[in-house]
C-alpha cells in the first residue's frame, strides 16, 4: 500500500522545503512520486490485461504445460515433507525473483518510452 507523505528536504528554500513522496508499506521505504506512479502503472498494466495476453500465447502455454508435467513427476519421487517444502521455497523464491525482474524491465521500458517521447518533442518534460 502506498501512502502520501511530505518530506522535509535539508537546505531547501522555505517555500520549496517539502517534496511529495509516497511511503511504500510493503517495502517499508520512501519512494519518489515519479517512481510511485510508475509502480502503480506497472502493477495495473501487468495484472489483468497482461494475464489475458500471456494466457493466450502459444509458447507460454507450452511452458506452463511442461511445468505441470514436471510438477507431477516431482510428486512421484516420494520426497519427505521437509524436502517438498525446501523445493517449494526454492521455486517460490525463483518465481518472485523472475516476477520482480519482469516488473523492473516493464518500468524501465516505460521510462525509456517517456525519454524517447521527450527527445522527439512529442511530450514536454516536467
Amino acid at each position: 500500500m502506498l501512502y502520501p507523505v511530505r518530506v522535509r528536504v535539508r537546505g531547501a528554500v522555505a517555500d520549496q522545503s517539502t517534496r511529495p513522496f509516497l511511503f511504500d508499506t510493503y517495502q517499508g521505504r520512501q519512494i519518489s512520486m515519479e517512481n510511485a506512479i510508475l509502480k502503480i502503472l506497472a502493477g495495473k498494466m501487468t495484472e489483468e490485461r497482461f494475464d489475458r495476453i500471456v494466457s493466450s500465447e502459444k509458447e507460454y502455454k507450452k511452458r506452463s504445460a511442461e511445468i505441470e508435467t514436471l510438477s507431477g513427476q516431482l510428486k512421484g519421487y516420494g520426497l519427505t515433507k521437509e524436502q517438498r517444502l525446501a523445493v517449494d521455497r526454492l521455486l517460490t523464491a525463483n518465481n518472485e525473483c523472475n516476477f520482480r525482474y519482469s516488473e523492473l524491465a516493464y518500468i524501465q521500458g516505460m521510462k525509456d518510452t517517456v525519454a524517447m517521447l521527450k527527445e522527439l518533442d512529442l511530450i514536454k518534460a516536467v
